[in-house]
């Protein structure tokens, strides 16, 4: 409610100017007429232990999500956007340049928006077994966003479900996680699939605003691997429960995807969603004393 301005950067594809991309210096702030959220939640899930496959499960949940007053930010387009379909509540917090028509001036306050609505699937699927000596444990976690809609009083309503860009959305329409751990006496081997669904840099853009070869991006796949090897030392306390690890992340070095329109952060890619550094390597030694 009380964040003092903050100045940042964002790049806006602006109708008024012609359709023009350029670069802006928003500021971010708090707001004190900050009410609080309000919610209605309806989750339905089911679980699954089947008995002819011992050790495994396998559920699945449904949520739907209704929020009023909820609080956010838009973003500098967003901004634009809504104020062009005849929000004036977004209108109020852009200025404009009398000559250029450019915009000069941009507030990005904390915002209780006429609603936000999610709905959407989780899934979870789990199996232990023996192989062997050795145990194998294997579980996948898996989210599909159906909507995830946000509109503002007087405003229009957007649905940015599938969206990946940034900064507009962390939302992919599919996201999962695979973990699969094979343990044999003192040693272990973990194995991570990370996984990120396709979608669209700002899904409200069209080929007039973006190529659709810069629009559409791809999913992603990243690969973990850590081998462990414990080491037991019950002769006294010090080095107890020993462990030697190590992890390479992101094994494949998979590339992440570039913003397109970003000619001013540094961070040029959605670092919520995407790994920037590539592959690395950690060696680790644990021990309790």
């Amino acid at each position: 409610m009380f964040t003092g301005p903050s100045q940042g950067f964002a790049t806006v594809i602006d109708p008024v100017v012609g359709g023009i991309s350029y670069n802006i210096q928003p500021f971010g702030l708090g707001n004190p007429n900050l009410a609080p959220e309000r919610a209605n939640t309806t989750t339905l899930g089911v679980v699954f232990q089947p008995e002819w496959l011992r050790g495994a499960m396998i559920s699945v949940d449904a949520y739907d999500i209704n929020i009023s007053g909820a609080i956010t930010t838009l973003t500098a387009q967003d901004t634009l956007t809504q104020c062009l379909a005849g929000s004036a509540v977004t209108c109020a917090l852009i200025t404009r340049d009398p000559t250029s028509g450019r915009i000069t001036n941009l507030l990005q306050p904390r915002l209780n928006l006429a609603s936000l609505k999610t709905r959407g699937l989780d899934f979870e699927a789990g199996y232990r077994t023996r192989i062997g000596t050795g145990d194998l444990s294997l579980r996948v976690l898996a989210n599909y966003v159906d909507t995830f809609i946000s509109s503002t009083a007087g405003g229009i309503a957007i649905d940015r479900a599938g969206d990946v860009g940034t900064p507009t959305g962390n939302t992919p329409n599919w996201r999962g996680q695979f973990t699969g751990i094979y343990s044999q006496g003192p040693f272990s081997l973990v194995v991570q699939e990370r996984y990120v669904g396709s979608g669209k840099y700002n899904v409200l853009y069209t080929s007039k605003d973006l190529a659709d070869e810069f629009n559409n991006i791809p999913s992603r796949f990243y690969t973990n691997l850590t081998a462990r090897l414990r080491i037991d030392n019950r002769g006294g306390s010090r080095g107890s429960n020993s462990e030697l690890f190590m992890t390479v992340n992101n094994l494949f070095d998979q590339a992440p995807p570039i913003n397109p329109n970003n000619t001013i952060s540094s961070t040029n890619t959605n670092l919520d969603l995407y790994d920037a550094v590539g592959r690395t390597f950690v060696v680790g030694f644990r021990f309790k004393y």
